[in-house]
């Protein structure tokens, strides 16, 4: 089959945006996350098209992908089966849903695990870049909060050191470990060039972040 022509996939790409996007509303989130709502997956999609651009990748591809990216979270018993359907009900070529599928099936095995299985397409390797740019930076710091609110955790607790390597946190679990487990840890796992540039960014903003919290801390202690 020859592939759809580019308008065409920009309209493939806007219907799966409308089928989806509700999915991740809170009328359509049971709980809402605002860690993984609608916003969150438009952000990546935005990233998505950002890094295909740099990288030469297929932008439509990325994006479609992206808004596919997350349904697990919307609470899809079979994620990849009904992004599936998603591209089938929009009418998508059999080429370009196969090589949407492939990203978004990479994505969700390789997920953030440090030395996992790395991504095979330039497509797979720009989506897995651009969920994790939303994982650090600004935005970063007010999803792991927000995640951390929702499951209870502390901010902090006081631990007496604040070195990745030694870091742990009381039996709960804080926010800020979680910086420390995951976030910081991510820029050795980006897929692209591009990626790892704003990546790099990011990170630094993660860090003086942290500086300021434990400076504000330390002197709210007296």
């Amino acid at each position: 089959m020859r592939p759809a022509p580019p308008a065409r996939r920009v309209t493939l790409v806007q219907a799966i945006r409308d089928r989806v996007a509700p999915r991740f509303s809170p009328e359509g989130m049971s709980p809402y996350d605002p860690c993984h709502d609608a916003f969150h997956v438009e952000r990546v999609a935005r990233n998505a098209v950002l890094l295909a651009r740099l990288e030469g990748a297929d932008a439509q591809v990325c994006e479609a992908a992206a808004w596919l990216h997350d349904l697990d979270r919307a609470g899809a018993k079979d994620a990849l089966a009904e992004a599936r359907a998603h591209l089938a009900a929009v009418g998508a070529p059999a080429d370009f849903a196969a090589r949407v599928m492939e990203a978004v099936e990479r994505h969700k095995d390789k997920s953030f695990a440090p030395g996992g299985k790395r991504p095979m397409s330039l497509e797979a390797q720009v989506l897995g870049d651009a969920d994790k740019l939303e994982a650090i930076g600004a935005i970063g710091i007010a999803r792991a909060f927000s995640f951390g609110g929702l499951k209870g955790r502390p901010l902090w607790d006081g631990a007496p050191t604040e070195t990745p390597e030694v870091y742990v946190s009381g039996k709960m679990g804080t926010t800020v470990q979680h910086f420390y487990d995951k976030l910081l840890r991510l820029q050795a796992d980006f897929n692209t060039a591009s990626g790892r540039k704003l990546g790099e960014e990011r990170t630094a903003f993660l860090r003086a972040f942290l500086a300021e919290f434990f400076r504000e801390w330390r002197a709210s202690e007296g």
